[in-house]
């Protein structure tokens, strides 16, 4: 009997996996679709991508640009420097690309936290909700900040729950990620040490 419920086990397992890959899969062709190819990057998105130019072309962070949420620009130059033809629309791209790719595996940390609480159906739906959430594909397209950070601060509430020290640290090196991502990381720290307190002291 144990057997043939661990293997069922497995099988769902298998199964979850499968969903979140296929899920995965739709989501980055759903912002594909959408990515304007021929526009350029205009708003908060162009300065972020001015400054990773800059870091790529200088090698260092430029002081003139931005003093705070340089921690996106600074994760696209990473990429930038691979990018052989600095085309200003192709880089463009690029930034619009990681930051939807980015926005589609948050659903892997979403899934996780939503299965600390609900069973693997409701978490996989909780997942293809935010996966398929329009205001989240359109933030994604347009190359902003906020896919990246909602993925550090999503690892960071999910770590945090596991109830062991050296998760503590890693929830707290996520949220540290995020505050250089968006200043307003900063505002998480406080909740953090708080559920981090009460989950030692709770039965």
């Amino acid at each position: 009997m144990s057997q043939i419920n661990n293997k069922n086990i497995r099988i769902i397992g298998f199964n979850s996996f499968f969903l979140l890959f296929l899920i995965i899969c739709i989501g980055i062709t759903i912002r594909l679709i959408f990515l304007p190819y021929n526009i350029p990057i205009t708003l908060d998105s162009f300065y972020y991508f001015t400054y990773s130019l800059a870091i790529t072309e200088q090698g260092y962070f430029p002081e003139q640009y931005l003093n705070v949420n340089f921690g996106w620009p600074s994760f696209l130059s990473v990429f930038f420097m691979f990018v052989n033809n600095f085309n200003m629309i192709d880089t463009m791209l690029v930034q619009r690309i990681l930051a939807s790719i980015i926005s589609v595996l948050t659903i892997i940390p979403v899934y996780f936290l939503l299965k600390r609480f609900f069973s693997r159906n409701i978490s996989i739906l909780g997942a293809s909700i935010f996966c398929f959430e329009p205001h989240l594909i359109m933030n994604s397209v347009v190359g902003d900040t906020m896919p990246l950070f909602i993925f550090l601060v999503t690892c960071s509430i999910y770590f945090s729950l596991l109830k062991k020290t050296r998760y503590y640290a890693i929830s707290f090196i996520f949220i540290s990620l995020a505050s250089f991502v968006r200043y307003e990381g900063f505002l998480l720290f406080v909740p953090l040490i708080v559920s981090i307190f009460l989950e030692k002291n709770l039965p």
